[in-house]
């Protein structure tokens, strides 16, 4: 099951990764973007996540031998505010962009700056 969601990731990145070389449109190379975060995310919790674990407490054993790793868990809730705050900066850049052009296509943007 685990090598499906490990799979699913890095079709997510490779998604996303393709619409920001190949997409000539601002809006669908910023969701490209936020796929590529998304596959990135997918795949860091998968790698604290182990079959059978338990919630990461301290317990009177002390024992930490099923617990899953509890850094992950904590860091990719604000990976993915940074992540929103990158992508309402992109957002509200496309917006200029095409107050001042017109377009959301990158290639006539070029031409009616040059």
């Amino acid at each position: 099951m685990s090598s499906l969601i490990y799979g699913m990731s890095i079709i997510l990145f490779l998604t996303g990764l393709y619409c920001v070389v190949v997409k000539e449109n601002l809006l669908k190379t910023v969701i490209g973007i936020k796929l590529m975060g998304y596959g990135v995310c997918l795949f860091f919790v998968m790698l604290g996540y182990k079959a059978g674990s338990l919630a990461p407490i301290i317990t009177e054993k002390g024992s930490t031998a099923n617990f899953s790793d509890p850094l992950i868990q904590a860091l990719i809730p604000a990976i993915m505010v940074i992540s929103l705050a990158a992508i309402g900066l992109m957002l509200a850049t496309c917006i200029r962009l095409y107050e001042k052009y017109g377009t959301f296509d990158i290639s006539k943007i070029k031409e009616l700056r040059g």
